[in-house]
């Protein structure tokens, strides 16, 4: 197996994983939009804002920004270009330790 071929395993690998984690933070906005409809009816959509309705907001906004980092980093990982290939290899070459410089013999 080349370099290439298993930059590209591994980072479609993790691309999928993204995707399977996007899929979840997905899943879960239906049950942040219902808990933050229940605490606008109680108090009115003009009523000033309480504590559970500014919670369930931010969450839901948190939610997104989860979820859009997570589609363009797995974007990025799945198209495995040029930049994906110098982020592994950079790791790679940053944890072999480097070599010595051949020193030249003595002569007598």
């Amino acid at each position: 197996m080349s370099q290439k071929e298993a930059d590209l395993l591994v980072s479609r690998a993790l691309a999928l994983y993204l995707f399977c984690w996007v899929f979840s933070e997905l899943s879960n906005i239906p049950v942040s939009l219902f808990s933050l409809a229940h605490h606008v009816s109680q108090r009115g959509v003009l009523a000033a804002s309480d504590y559970f309705s500014d919670y369930d907001v931010l969450l839901l906004s948190l939610r997104i920004v989860r979820i859009v980092t997570l589609l363009g980093v797995a974007a990025w990982l799945y198209t495995c270009g040029l930049s994906t290939q110098r982020f592994f290899l950079q790791s790679r070459n940053a944890a072999a330790p480097p070599s010595a410089p051949e020193e030249a013999s003595p002569t007598k």
